[in-house]
């Protein structure tokens, strides 16, 4: 049963009386320029997703074919105490409506998966906690195993509702969110105290599982779930193979599997257990290092950092959705150790392939639709000598983030469909910082050692 905390957490901004012409001066930030406010958690904000506008009675289930609401109507409260006691309705005009929330959700090293739903007032901002959860990891055996939840990675599908985290070394879980966010009390025929929730996707031997990485496909074709919820979607994953704890091993690997759903998630999630029907293909890309350090997937394309131990590079494949193999087609070497990748079409349908280094900032060039790389491409060298951990661009604010562990967050203004290279405007100091996002165009919210700390861009 979900639980709401009446404690609310108020993280307060700044207003910075500037102002920024993105085509002319850019403003540059200093330490001192921006409120910084920090929530301490048990462990690191490793991940987190940011879900805008969510309403409740948008959530559903497939059952025969056929979609049914998973909350009970707001309409059905019929007055202004019963309705305001209810999390996702309000009281307006003599009648219960559903209202739309803002959440943030966290992949926390060790408290687990934290939701918070985000109250914006002005400049001001409140994160209010009502959901955690450290306690799901699978063992099969619990004599043997430790049980020691690490979540690392974070992703929601909004297609099949469907959160995906991955705790380090160990599985990627799926886990059917409107569950988690609508009180028993208030849900259709889909109670957690019937349904599951969580499970854990496994790829290959139990024993020898240790997921380091995942990347989601969202519009696979494999066969099964013809329902209304029915469209396909597939997890590659980086598994580590290490001859040290799997001893019938000459020496350690990676390899990159392939998980799909028999039915699509929407599908299983109200019945039986709640446990999702998988398939899997092992060894598609295989024999890589152990010491790969990522994996992204994005329009066909598979991209994987550090594939050789003897020399710095990444590795392009191209992804067959119908024969579901995975064909290496191009490599970019490098001047130091790759930590992180990201691809992403513009508005014109060119894809730029981001890629961060150890020590080596941030590259950014195009690459053709064929997948090979085209040496008269400009290739764009940002944040020179930093360690660049992960990279995120909002296309709708033209603003580029890199997170740089220790050095904090450098900020970009950056039009993709431009073709000029990104202009500095900012560099946060914070802790060690994993990853870092826009919220609603004037708030940057940084995962760190500590926690979650957030910082005021202006306007």
């Amino acid at each position: 049963m979900i639980v709401f905390f009446k404690y609310l957490i108020i993280l307060s901004f700044l207003l910075l009386q500037v102002s920024c012409d993105k085509q002319s001066t850019p403003f540059v930030y200093s330490p001192s320029d921006a409120y910084m406010s920090t929530l301490n958690q048990g462990g690191s904000a490793r991940d987190f997703v940011i879900l805008k506008d969510v309403n409740a009675e948008n959530f559903y289930y497939s059952s025969f074919y056929s979609n049914s609401n998973l909350m009970i109507p707001c309409s059905s409260e019929i007055d202004e105490f019963s309705c305001d006691d209810r999390f996702w309705c309000g009281w307006s005009s003599n009648q219960c409506d559903p209202l739309t929330k803002d959440l943030l959700l966290v992949a926390n090293e060790f408290d687990g998966l934290l939701i918070y739903e985000i109250l914006s007032n002005q400049n001001d901002i409140s994160l209010s906690l009502i959901y955690s959860n450290n306690g799901f990891e699978y063992t099969d055996d619990p004599l043997e195993n430790i049980v020691d939840l690490e979540l690392r990675s974070i992703y929601y599908s909004e297609q099949s509702q469907t959160l995906f985290v991955l705790d380090k070394f160990e599985y990627v879980y799926n886990i059917y969110l409107p569950a988690l966010l609508i009180d028993d009390s208030e849900n259709n025929n889909c109670s957690v105290n019937t349904f599951n929730p969580i499970n854990s996707l496994v790829c290959g031997a139990i024993d020898s599982y240790h997921a380091t990485q995942f990347s989601v496909n969202e519009s696979g074709s494999q066969s099964g779930g013809f329902g209304l919820g029915g469209v396909p979607t597939e997890i590659f994953i980086l598994n580590k193979h290490n001859s040290n704890n799997e001893l019938y091993l000459d020496e350690s690997y990676s390899e990159v599997q392939l998980i799909n759903y028999t039915f699509p998630p929407l599908e299983t999630a109200c019945f039986g257990n709640g446990s999702p029907t998988s398939s899997c293909v092992s060894e598609n890309i295989d024999n890589l290092s152990y010491n790969v350090t990522d994996v992204h997937f994005n329009n066909d394309f598979i991209f994987v950092g550090n594939p050789s131990d003897d020399y710095y590079s990444f590795n392009v494949y191209q992804y067959n959705s119908v024969s579901q193999q995975m064909n290496f087609i191009d490599e970019m070497v490098t001047s130091s150790k790759v930590s992180t990748l990201n691809y992403a079409l513009n508005s014109q349908n060119e894809g730029y392939i981001y890629w961060g280094q150890r020590n080596g900032g941030c590259y950014i060039t195009l690459l053709p639709a064929n997948g090979f790389f085209d040496g008269n491409n400009t290739i764009f060298h940002l944040g020179e000598g930093f360690t660049v951990n992960d990279i995120e661009y909002d296309s709708g604010e033209n603003i580029l983030l890199l997170s740089c562990g220790s050095d904090g967050v450098l900020v970009y203004d950056w039009n993709d469909d431009s073709g000029l290279e990104p202009v500095f405007i900012g560099h946060f100091t914070s802790s060690y910082a994993y990853k870092a996002k826009l919220y609603n165009s004037n708030t940057v919210i940084v995962g760190t050692e500590l926690g979650l700390e957030l910082f005021n861009i202006g306007e």
